[in-house]
Parts: C-alpha cells; sequence; structure tokens
C-alpha cells in the first residue's frame, strides 16, 4: 500500500541544502551531545558550533476524491552557528541565509515525491544557548513541500 514519501523527501531537500556554499554538516535527525565536551566533535571543529538539522514540523493532510491525500509538509531547518568570535557575525550569516533562500526559491519540486516546494520561510538568526553551554546564532528556516498520493 503506496503511502507519504516524508523521509525521501526530508532526505532529497538535505542533499540540496549540504549542496549550498557555506552550508555543512546537515543532519537529518536532532542531534543530542550527552556531555557538553561532546558537542564540539559532533556539531563542529575546532570548538566551533555550525550545523544544520533538517526535519518535518508539520504535516497537514487533506482527503481529495477517492484516495487520494494531498499532504502539506513544512520542513524546518536549523541552522546553529557559534556567536562570539570576532569572525561569526551577523553579515557573515546573511550572506548564507540568502544563499540558501535563493536556491530554495529557485526549487519547485523533489521529483517525484513532492509536487511543489516553497518559497522558503526565514526566522533571522538570534542569540540562543545550546546545552546550556554554548552561545550559538540560531536561524530556522520553513519550507513547504506539497505531496500527493493515494491509500490503496
Amino acid at each position: 500500500m503506496p503511502g507519504s514519501q516524508i523521509t525521501t523527501i526530508v532526505t532529497n531537500i538535505a542533499t540540496t541544502l549540504d549542496g549550498v556554499t557555506g552550508v555543512q554538516r546537515v543532519y537529518t535527525y536532532e542531534l543530542v551531545a550527552l556531555a557538553p565536551g561532546s558537542i564540539p566533535t559532533t556539531m563542529g571543529g575546532s570548538q566551533a558550533i555550525d550545523f544544520w538539522v533538517v526535519r518535518p514540523e508539520i504535516s497537514r493532510p487533506t482527503r481529495l476524491q477517492g484516495y487520494q491525500i494531498e499532504v502539506d509538509h513544512t520542513i524546518l531547518f536549523r541552522h546553529y552557528y557559534t556567536a562570539g568570535d570576532t569572525s561569526v557575525t551577523t553579515p557573515a550569516l546573511d550572506t548564507i541565509i540568502l544563499a540558501v533562500m535563493d536556491k530554495f526559491n529557485n526549487t519547485f519540486a523533489v521529483v517525484p515525491q513532492a509536487e511543489m516546494t516553497g518559497p522558503i520561510e526565514v526566522t533571522w538568526p538570534v542569540l540562543w544557548m545550546l546545552a546550556e553551554t554554548f552561545l550559538v546564532w540560531k536561524t530556522e528556516y520553513r519550507l513547504i513541500a506539497k505531496e500527493l498520493y493515494v491509500v490503496q
């Protein structure tokens, strides 16, 4: 019985994101640091945090005619980037944000799983405490991916 391809959609979106200049360490799962000392090795090298998490946030299904289901998935990207270092400034982040927006505003589908995507929405960087230890810039992006499938 066919169903949603959300896992494949998220994987394809993460791969596309990973190809954007300035983007590195893209994960399709939530990272967990069991101890503050494990954060830099998991989430960024040289004591600098710089990683992305791409996960489904909301799926809104609508039943169409018969067994057809249309789902508007909201895919959430979270970017965590070390704050405090003089080389890590909001203008440096702005360059990455604009590159991600350009890429996803010009990506119209995840073929064949999602018939339509975007445009992307961004919540600009805010200071955030990661694991109650590291001050980072946190940026969130939301991308709608519209999926159509038959349940029978």
